[in-house]
């Protein structure tokens, strides 16, 4: 029973390290680890978001209205955000309206709004106003609200209105990806002094421009739907909607996470400056296998195949032959039909076990090596960890060829023949790989041809794996190149650097060409 469970964790075991990549994000603090079945990619490029949340922790959903992220609820907030230049500062009630609670929306004067005092006569329009607006958010400039207006082909049709105005004009209908979507503006008028106004009737929101010294741009949507811009009295309560400021940096590194539902744990992110790189790693290189007789194997990987690193003993309807001092003539026991011998506990096959049994001695999915596959192993075995004994091969006229000395295995493309020497006929294989042990483990390595009576030999199974990759995306261009995880020179290593322009990109470390990226994807399928 003990046997039982081991043999099935093994096998567990096994089937799990195949289907699991990470990524370890090295920061100046620890190491944060993710498989990559639970992240989409890594990005410098900010997410464009689906919501935001203010100075007071209240949280408004955000859409694409047109060609920008407009905030879909009117703002309430009364404190301006950590990132603002009155950081901190909280507005107060007052009878000039600096702000007014209303219902799920509040009245800002136009100073209250872009965060100015009222000394001020001008504003730039060019440039983004944080005001009272969260962080990375801003007061929509005339350019910004007449794209707003342009999305929806004309005045008069536009459908920016809350399902609460009470008028019921036809053209007048919330829009958007789904029902929450939309502008949706409310039907809350405006503020002067305590007096609220036409609750009923429009809706009014400042922009950043200030048309002199006492006045300043204002969008009124009315009952019929129609926009229009105004000049108010920069003393007016009027509604706050704020704009999306974009991507403004590249200073930090975004996670975006896999199948997540609570929106704000989506997206992870990183400062750049605490990363001190960044690794891919699998957890393939080491484990076990289990044969069609329960038979355990280590295993350990090379480039994109799994080998075994013991010899295999499966003999599951293979006929025996017993191996001694007199060993049966050599063109019997090879020319029977299944046969195959045992010594000192390691299992030699012979050519015709290969031959006719070769989709049956390997474990489920795995296969006998190619001539290919050995040449693959041996380039990528630098530490030489493939070969511990030297099993070599069996033949009539000594029990075991060159033992402790050489190593050959079957291959599945070997190719056998004979010839005439001397009036004696002569046996080879030609394709077998063998590798040679003096004085430790020494990795020299071809294919030989063998001139004597064909031997048996031992064998190794292997698996084909499907390497996992890395989608990367050119940070100059919209173009993507993929590269094999397995096709560097060692674990991926993603680090930083700027370009021309002083902005972060990402690079990785030990494969030939430097290219630059700003995101990166990492697929195992």
């Amino acid at each position: 029973m003990i046997k039982t469970k081991l043999i099935l964790f093994l096998l567990l075991y096994c089937s799990t390290v195949w289907a699991n990549v990470y990524i370890e994000i090295h920061m100046q603090t620890g190491v944060v680890t993710y498989n990559i079945a639970s992240i989409d990619s890594i990005s410098l490029i900010e997410p464009t978001p689906t919501y935001v949340i203010d100075a007071e922790a209240k949280k408004y959903p955000v859409g694409l209205i047109a060609s920008h992220y407009w905030m879909l609820e009117d703002l309430t907030c009364a404190v301006y955000d950590t990132l603002s230049s009155n950081r901190g500062i909280q507005l107060k009630p007052s009878t000039d309206s600096t702000y007014t609670a209303y219902k799920v929306g509040g009245f800002y004067n136009w100073q209250a709004a872009v965060g100015i005092t009222p000394k001020t006569t001008s504003l730039a329009t060019y440039t983004t106003v944080q005001g009272i607006c969260p962080n990375k958010f801003h007061l929509p400039t005339r350019k910004e609200w007449e794209k707003l207006f342009a999305s929806n082909n004309y005045a008069g049709s536009s459908s920016f209105r809350h399902p609460n105005w009470k008028t019921s004009s036809n053209g007048l209908k919330r829009k958007g990806e789904s029902p929450k979507d939309g502008f949706n503006s409310l039907a809350s008028g405006y503020a002067k002094g305590t007096t609220i106004k036409d609750t009923e009737l429009l809706s009014s929101y400042w922009s950043a421009e200030s048309l002199s010294t006492n006045s300043a741009l204002s969008c009124r949507l009315d009952a019929t739907g129609s926009l229009s811009f105004s000049s108010a009295n920069k003393e007016l309560g009027k509604s706050v909607r704020c704009i999306w400021d974009g991507q403004t940096d590249r200073d930090w590194l975004y996670v975006y996470r896999r199948n997540v539902t609570d929106e704000t744990e989506r997206v992870v992110r990183y400062k750049i400056a605490d990363i001190k790189q960044i690794v891919v790693k699998d957890n393939l290189s080491d484990g076990y296998i289990a044969d069609k007789q329960n038979n355990i194997y280590k295993t350990k990987r090379y480039g994109s195949t799994m080998w075994m690193l013991e010899d295999l003993i499966y003999t599951k309807g293979l006929q025996e032959t017993t191996l001694n001092e007199k060993f049966h003539d050599i063109a019997a026991y090879i020319n029977a039909t299944d046969c195959n011998t045992s010594y000192n506990g390691v299992r030699y096959y012979s050519k015709k076990v290969i031959q006719d049994y070769a989709t049956s001695i390997c474990p489920n999915s795995w296969r006998i090596p190619a001539q290919k596959d050995f040449i693959s192993l041996v380039n990528a075995d630098t530490q030489y960890t493939f070969i511990k004994q030297f099993h070599s091969a069996v033949y009539n006229n000594s029990q075991v060829f060159a033992a402790n000395s050489e190593a050959l295995y079957w291959v599945s493309d070997f190719t056998t023949g004979s010839y005439y020497e001397n009036g004696e006929i002569k046996y080879y294989l030609h394709g077998i790989p063998y590798f040679e042990h003096f004085q430790g483990y020494y990795p020299r390595f071809s294919f030989v041809q063998i001139a004597n009576e064909i031997p048996a030999l031992p064998c190794r199974c292997i698996k084909d794996l499907t390497e996992p990759y890395m989608l990367c995306r050119l940070a100059e261009k919209s173009q993507t190149r993929q590269v094999g995880i397995w096709q560097t020179n060692d674990c991926p290593v993603i680090k930083f650097t700027q370009n021309s322009r002083a902005e972060n990109v990402m690079y990785l470390e030990n494969v030939s060409t430097t290219e630059y990226y700003d995101s990166i994807s990492l697929f195992l399928e």
